[in-house]
């Protein structure tokens, strides 16, 4: 049996990895033990590249994440899987989770944990005073801005350091080339920019290759600073909103037209709820929401871990990312029949009553903009976010307008949509409709785009594959055939919409959960019910 462990810097990985091999009776292979094996068989000198993770042409970050060219390394990760095979071993780091990606009885699991832990346990771990600790690299944003050719850089520490960003040229995944006939752009661009902390560094980005679905190119960079170095990557590419020729709102990406084509993700797994099995378990989802025509999947009242967010980013995935809604106990005749009643007749209730939309407490008021707050700077370096869903279906909703105000200055640069599904307030970038129970139809507006932000939900269990014994959807389906042939109805109604001034939907929902069967994909993902 083999355990990878993939970390966060400071998260105490090693101490876990420790612990769990003394509990297990396995084989601990961290640097130090790996590095003592390399030695005995000669090939430590060769491969200590590899073991002091110095940089060969690609990042090792990019390989170990799965994009770039990894043949400078093969041989390394040969070494260590001939080091590691045919024995019960946890290896700590060093690309295994890759190296073993292929094989059955691998558990790979990924590390992470809060800024402030990580930051207080390479203190501790290391001896270093605070103001040691004040020489490492806080936090690195980057803003980019490809109508005018540009990258603005800011390194944020606690003091004022000289820093060094290095800027490579863009790469695409490997399995992505396919659709970029010749590639110019290999090797270093050759950038080198000296500033200092906290202040912007604008850097210019020549011959920009752009993020798009269907080439999702990534541009590395490293920042150095005293005795820290980080990597990191941004991507070109710009959301906006803009006119067509019949004056109809479009969402377009790079200032072309794109039809969001997504599916609803709740993100539920049933061995671990909202933690996925795997990396590979996150992969598959995102690969097959493309291979299925997705373009865009909608992440339902949950944040991911950054893993995930990455994965759309080089496998080109749009996402539009929720705010975890919260609040007290609903009114459900109020939050569920009667606003669904009211969206259809387009009649517009004010959110000025707090008790019937389960807000009334001013401390989870006060939370709600704290975690907003918190959800976008930790996530909004991610190219693939295009929008921001503030409220969904009335759910602990409140001074909607303020809110989206509070997050534009937050993200002024992404779309928002301020309450998916009903009670809008006329804000935002979207008038975005749920509809599940009536003949689809939209209400174009001058200034903001009509996208239908759930639809469907036809539910078909299969024994044997579902966590729960009922049935619960918006139509249910006794057979596959009969499921397909609903789906593909709704399919057809939202293409005549398009035409009408649709620019994006949202159907639901990717895979079953607990109590909905109502999944593309079973709970398990052993089964697709829909062709």
């Amino acid at each position: 049996m083999i355990i990878t462990i993939a970390r966060q810097c400071g998260c105490g990985g090693h101490e876990v990895a420790r612990i769990l091999a003394n509990k297990l009776g396995m084989e601990l292979f961290d640097k130090k033990k790996l590095l003592e094996e390399a030695k005995q068989l000669g090939q430590a000198e060769e491969h200590s590249n590899f073991f002091n993770e110095i940089p060969i042409n690609s990042l090792l970050y990019g390989i170990a994440m799965g994009f770039g060219n990894t043949k400078p390394m093969d041989r390394s990760l040969k070494l260590v899987k001939a080091i590691t095979e045919n024995k019960d071993a946890i290896i700590i780091g060093r690309c295994a989770n890759i190296i073993y990606k292929d094989s059955k009885d691998v558990t790979s699991v990924y590390l992470f944990a809060d800024k402030e832990f990580r930051i207080k346990h390479i203190m501790e771990r290391d001896g270093i005073s605070e103001k040691e600790a004040e020489k490492y690299i806080k936090e690195v944003e980057t803003i980019p801005e490809p109508d005018e050719k540009k990258v603005r850089i800011i390194v944020r520490s606690d003091a004022e350091y000289a820093v060094k960003i290095v800027l490579q040229k863009p790469k695409i995944h490997k399995e992505l080339e396919k659709n970029v006939p010749d590639n110019p752009v290999e090797g270093m661009i050759g950038s080198e920019i000296y500033g200092k902390t906290n202040e912007w560094l604008e850097i210019p980005v020549q011959d920009v290759q752009l993020w798009t679905c269907d080439t999702p190119y990534l541009y590395d960079f490293t920042v150095e600073m005293e005795k820290d170095r980080i990597a990191g990557y941004f991507a070109m590419r710009k959301f906006t909103l803009e006119k067509d020729g019949q004056g109809s709102m479009r969402i377009c990406l790079n200032h072309q037209i794109q039809y969001q084509n997504g599916v609803l993700d709740q993100g539920y797994w049933p061995d671990g709820l909202y933690t996925a099995p795997s990396d590979e378990a996150m992969i598959f989802d995102l690969e097959q929401m493309k291979k299925c025509g997705f373009n865009m999947v909608r992440k339902h009242l949950k944040i991911e871990p950054q893993r995930w967010y990455y994965h759309c980013d080089r496998l080109g995935l749009v996402v539009w990312q929720d705010m975890v809604n919260g609040g007290g106990k609903y009114k459900h005749w109020f939050v569920t029949y009667a606003a669904t009643l009211m969206s259809w007749w387009k009649i517009r209730m004010r959110d000025i009553y707090p008790g019937l939309l389960a807000r009334k407490e001013k401390e989870g008021r006060l939370e709600f903009v704290k975690e907003m707050r918190e959800t976008v700077h930790r996530l909004k370096g991610h190219p693939s976010i295009a929008a921001w869903v503030i409220f969904n279906e009335g759910w602990g909703q409140f001074q909607t307008e303020d809110m989206t105000a509070i997050l534009r200055k937050e993200d002024p640069d992404r779309l928002i949509d301020q309450a998916s599904g009903w009670f809008d307030q006329g804000g935002g970038d979207f008038c975005s409709l749920h509809n599940y129970f009536f003949k689809l139809k939209i209400h174009p507006e001058k200034e903001r785009a009509a996208v239908l932000s759930e639809f469907g939900g036809y539910s078909y269990r299969i024994e044997g594959h579902s966590a729960c014994g009922k049935l619960y959807g918006y139509g249910i389906c006794r057979n596959k055939k009969a499921l397909n042939r609903r789906y593909r109805k709704r399919m057809e109604q939202v293409k005549k919409l398009m035409a009408e001034g649709l620019c994006a939907s949202v159907y639901t929902q990717w895979s079953d959960i607990e109590e909905e069967v109502n999944g593309i994909y079973t709970y398990d993902r052993k089964i697709r019910k829909i062709d």
